[in-house]
């Protein structure tokens, strides 16, 4: 499962992925159902029947921040009791525990107690904008919503999570050569730098607010004066005071 990459813009990995849970949900009994998306990976819904009509939803995701590849630097292992590899983290071991409950439960007991849905979201580390609709329609039916990802340091519970904001800040400047005329350029990767300097700075540790610039692009060639560049930014946020003041 650790060795099947699924970085959340690969749709072609993360469908490979995807059909493989299914796959395994469907031999412990499950009724499986894909949604297609454009330009993440399907989503992928497997059914469980039980005695009661009420539904537990067991909610995960398929998508992993590593870009495809990492398993050859980082592969698979197991030691000192432990498990290491791109995505065991987050959260291909919360799937594999979603699998294994649900197939324990019905081996011990012939039939659930409740129904269950398990979800595999494809896009939750870009945002889930292409998975929220069907997660809130699924999540509507359930009298209670497991979400299977990682705990705290500790094994702590979590309760809530940051509200995520993603956006783009592009600076304009003037293109010149570096040589002959750098005084009539106006160089935009020195603009943005300033602002990432300031952008940083919104961050409040204490206040759990976090702004990171995680991609910064610019320029044409190392002799030419910048007439673009771009920041792509990520903010973690826990109250909407925090958002406004951001």
């Amino acid at each position: 499962m650790v060795s099947m990459e699924s970085p959340s813009f690969d749709k072609p990995l993360v469908d490979k992925f995807v059909r493989f849970a299914g796959s395994r949900f469907q031999e412990i009994g499950g009724e499986i159902e894909y949604v297609a998306t454009e330009r993440f990976g399907d989503q992928m819904l497997a059914r469980f029947s039980g005695k009661s009509s009420d539904r537990i939803l067991l909610l995960g995701h398929s998508d992993t921040v590593w870009p495809a590849g990492e398993i050859e630097k980082r592969p698979f292992k197991i030691g000192d009791g432990r498990v290491f590899g791109p995505g065991v983290f987050d959260m291909k071991a919360g799937i594999l525990l979603m699998w294994m409950a649900v197939g324990a439960l019905s081996r011990m007991r012939g039939a659930l107690e409740r129904s269950v849905t398990v979800l595999l979201t494809s896009d939750e580390e870009v945002g889930s904008n292409s998975s929220r609709a069907l997660t809130e329609s699924e999540a509507a039916r359930c009298r209670a919503v497991f979400v299977l990802e990682p705990s705290l340091p500790g094994g702590v519970l979590k309760t809530a999570r940051k509200g995520v904001g993603q956006f783009t800040l592009k600076a304009v400047g003037r293109a010149a050569h570096a040589g002959i005329d750098p005084l009539k350029g106006v160089n935009a990767i020195e603009e943005i730098s300033r602002q990432i300097l300031k952008l940083h700075r919104l961050t409040d540790v204490v206040q759990g607010t976090t702004v990171t610039v995680g991609v910064v692009q610019g320029g044409t060639r190392s002799n030419v004066v910048p007439a673009e560049a771009a920041a792509e930014i990520d903010v973690r946020i826990t109250s909407m005071g925090e958002a406004g003041r951001v």
